[in-house]
C-alpha cells in the first residue's frame, strides 16, 4: 500500500481511509473499469458484430493501459479472492 499511496502522491493514511486493503482498491478499479466498459458498449457504433467488438477492444484497451501492472498480477489476485471466497463463503464479493 505505500508504494500505491506514492505513487498517487497521497499518504499511506489517506489511502487507507478509502481503501481497508490492497485488495479493496483493486476492487474498486475493477469496479471502475467495468463502468467505463458499459459506457463504452453505449457508443459503439453501428456496425457489424465484429467491428463492434474490435472497436470495444480497443477502446477497452486504451482504458485499462495505465493500469497495466495490476492487470498484470490479476490471475494472482483473483485466484487469491477465490481461495479466500471458498474458505469463508460469507466473505465472497457479490456485485
Amino acid at each position: 500500500m505505500q508504494d500505491i499511496a506514492a505513487a498517487a502522491d497521497c499518504s499511506l493514511g489517506l489511502t487507507y481511509r478509502y481503501f481497508a486493503s490492497k485488495e479493496d482498491l483493486v476492487l474498486e478499479l475493477y469496479r471502475w473499469l467495468a463502468v467505463q466498459l458499459e459506457e463504452l458498449v453505449l457508443l459503439l457504433p453501428a456496425a457489424s458484430i465484429a467491428d463492434r467488438f474490435h472497436h470495444l477492444m480497443r477502446a477497452l484497451l486504451e482504458v485499462m493501459a495505465p493500469h497495466r501492472r495490476i492487470r498484470s498480477r490479476a490471475p494472482e489476485f483473483l485466484a487469491r479472492m477465490g481461495r479466500r471466497s471458498a474458505a469463508a463463503p460469507e466473505q465472497a464479493i457479490s456485485s
